[in-house]
């Protein structure tokens, strides 16, 4: 229907019996609590997506879709924020538009609104904050600045997204664009829509099916080519359907023509873009104090690629982040010449003792490389031991806590101990200045990781976040990086060892001239 021409001749068509029809359908959405907005609002208010990321940027209306959805379709919300604190815009709202509920509880944010719909809010910030919400079956799921939220937090929750009714269920993450690390995850999640790198990009609203696998600490997307079941990993497992849509102040008819434009353009790059224009790309920018810029590790791993059919050359060192037990990982990383192969992982109740450590380091070996094991909290000991005992292999101990009494390598600052030299180290390595040769596999997960501690000066010492410091942070470990990180800070070590060799290797001639003078 092109005109309001159109429309009056539809009605003037229609029978009695069909504008009564007509008057009792529009009543119902008319009387609703809510209606959604012309444009995205509508579209993402209609997805038949199970996974919907809706939003951008500033004011396009992703609070208010939340509380529509709740108060009109489904029967049991829960939507949830970082912190306690942030919920009160959407709470707000909430009862801006719910004036008469059956129950409602401002501590608490619990709700039963009039028609007798469930809605609570949660947040999602403190260690184990998630497992509350166990066994809690809701029909909607929403994260309110879902950026702002772990990726391990948020895959936890909406494993009770159910109905005992059939209702229809389905999660939607309203967010801004992730700044810094927080929210990287969103780029994997939502890749075909947000990652221009992505080989088979999807139009906003379109549904892609995926499937969600790893354990608590490791989550990642596989997609696939449809809904039903697919063999994931060995496994049987459901897709679900994703897909983004997008919105912008301009998509907002009642913030479009106020002052908060204003507002908003006045704010300093990239921040501007990532709120005005909702540009997932631009949020990316380093922490001020971050330890490893993120283009040098891109760099890094362009070299990796760029060099990715040539042979590698024997392996020289490896580096060991030990789990034993838990739901951390055992990571080795393979360092052939200046090239980390891929990293070689096992879930820690895989690794649960230093003998299931040592096989799975003796499997990894070649070319009688050195091996450096994380002792730090004396994890990696029993591995070390059964290594030296049974096998009369010496491996190097890093211990993160151990002193430093190196300096930079301009000099001019010192180091809290070795987890801050042994950071600092790969970052000279990688810096474009000095015409580094290392290369990275193109690992999302290691270039997360390697980009995630942040550092601060103690008088004139480096110190660098700490991995616990970081989990907290994140909601997850370094793993990875830190097996890059042994393996290249010993990789001098192993060096001077091989030179040792060859040089005892060379014959000694007590006459070096001897063999230059003519036999008689």
């Amino acid at each position: 229907m092109d005109s309001l021409a159109d429309l009056k001749a539809l009605l003037a068509s229609m029978t009695d019996d069909e504008k009564a029809e007509l008057d009792r359908t529009l009543e119902k959405e008319l009387t609703a609590a809510w209606l959604p907005q012309p444009g995205p609002q509508t579209e993402a208010y209609f997805s038949q997506a199970d996974l919907l990321l809706y939003g951008g940027a500033a004011g396009g209306g992703k609070t208010d879709l939340l509380c529509g959805l709740a108060l009109v379709e489904h029967d049991r919300t829960v939507i949830f924020r970082r912190q306690a604190s942030d919920l009160e815009g959407f709470w707000d709202r909430l009862t801006e538009l719910e004036q008469s509920p059956q129950r409602s509880d401002s501590v608490k944010k619990r709700m039963v609104a009039s028609s007798g719909k469930l809605i609570e809010c949660g947040h999602l910030e403190l260690p184990g904050s998630e497992k509350s919400w166990q066994g809690r079956p809701h029909d909607l799921i929403g994260f309110d600045e879902g950026a702002q939220l772990t990726a391990q937090k948020v895959a936890f929750v909406l494993g009770w997204l159910r109905s005992a009714t059939g209702h229809r269920c389905r999660a939607v993450i309203a967010s801004n664009p992730p700044m810094g690390g927080d929210g990287q995850w969103l780029l994997e999640w939502f890749a075909p829509w947000l990652d221009p790198a992505f080989d088979d990009p999807a139009k906003p609203g379109e549904l892609r099916w995926a499937v969600l696998v790893g354990d608590a600490s490791e989550i990642r997307t596989v997609w696939v080519d449809g809904p039903g079941a697919h063999m994931v990993d060995g496994v049987e497992r459901e897709a679900l359907s994703r897909t983004f849509i997008p919105s912008k102040l301009n998509d907002n008819i009642y913030l479009r023509d106020t002052n908060y434009r204003a507002q908003v353009n006045a704010l300093p790059e990239p921040l501007r873009s990532q709120l005005l224009n909702g540009d997932f790309l631009a949020g990316r920018q380093d922490d001020p104090y971050q330890v490893i810029p993120t283009e040098w590790v891109l760099l890094a791993q362009e070299r990796w690629r760029r060099n990715a059919d040539r042979p590698p050359l024997p392996m020289l060192h490896l580096g060991v982040d030990v789990a034993q037990g838990g739901a951390d990982v055992t990571v080795l990383a393979p360092l052939h010449g200046v090239r980390i192969q891929p990293l070689i992982r096992e879930k820690g109740k895989n690794t649960p003792d230093g003998p299931s450590i040592a096989q799975m380091v003796l499997n990894a070996r070649r070319n009688d490389c050195g091996i450096t094991i994380d002792l730090t909290g004396g994890w990696g000991g029993s591995a070390r031991d059964h290594l030296k005992t049974h096998h009369e292999i010496e491996a190097h101990a890093f211990v993160a806590s151990a002193g430093s009494d190196s300096r930079t390598v301009d000099g001019k600052l010192g180091f809290l101990n070795a987890r801050a030299e042994s950071w600092w180290r790969l970052r000279e390595e990688l810096d474009p200045s000095a015409d580094p040769k290392i290369e990275l596999p193109p690992d999302p997960r290691l270039q997360a990781q390697l980009t995630s501690p942040t550092w601060k000066l103690r008088g004139d010492r480096i110190v660098i976040e700490s991995k616990d410091d970081i989990r907290k942070r994140l909601g997850t470990s370094t793993d990875d990086a830190d097996a890059v990180i042994m393996a290249w800070f010993h990789r001098a070590r192993t060096l001077a060892r091989r030179k040792r060799k060859a040089e005892a290797r060379r014959p000694v001639m007590s006459d070096p001239l001897a063999a230059l003078r003519p036999r008689r």
